[in-house]
């Protein structure tokens, strides 16, 4: 026995033997463990960039909300609506894990504070009705076509407005 650690003469000559067997291995093989390592990490990476896009657009977007003067008007669809109710509903937008149910029909929302215009979409969750994605329309980490996703966010408010748009 070699030391207290149990290790017989043969275990460490088999031992010795693999390290070698390794050293010999071509370069290609450690390129190739390389390569898996560095994609699982850029894997992760895209995960955490996707949260940080997504936690900086909403961050950004409920500042400006909560910036907003008492004279800020607000439209949903092209019509005048009281703001308290939709402005409550906008901040309360939260990251969601996913639930593999997709958006409904669109609905668009226009706050404007003198100089300042905060355009949203809204979009009523297909599986849970109390739940609506909201978006900020443009350029999109996703190129989605309803803009950058901020998150969601559980309301009424907008039920009626869902079940109009298309009609």
């Amino acid at each position: 026995m070699l030391g207290d650690e149990g290790i017989s003469e043969s275990q460490a000559m088999d031992w010795l033997v693999e390290m070698k067997n390794f050293e010999e291995r071509p370069k290609w093989v450690v390129a190739g463990v390389i390569l898996i390592i560095l994609l699982v990490l850029a894997g992760w990476g895209s995960l955490f960039f996707e949260e940080y896009t997504e936690r900086r657009a909403r961050d950004t977007v409920l500042s400006a909300l909560s910036e907003l003067s008492p004279s800020a008007t607000l439209t949903v669809n092209g019509e005048t609506r009281q703001r308290m109710p939709i402005l409550e509903a906008l901040r309360g937008v939260h990251h969601v894990g996913s639930h593999h149910s997709y958006p409904l029909k669109p609905i668009d929302i226009e706050i404007r504070d003198g100089a300042k215009t905060i355009r949203l979409i809204v979009a009523q969750d297909s599986e849970r009705p109390a739940e609506y994605w909201v978006y900020q329309p443009g350029r999109n980490y996703h190129n989605d076509p309803l803009g950058e996703f901020l998150g969601c966010t559980e309301t009424q408010v907008f039920r009626d407005d869902s079940q109009a748009v298309g009609k």
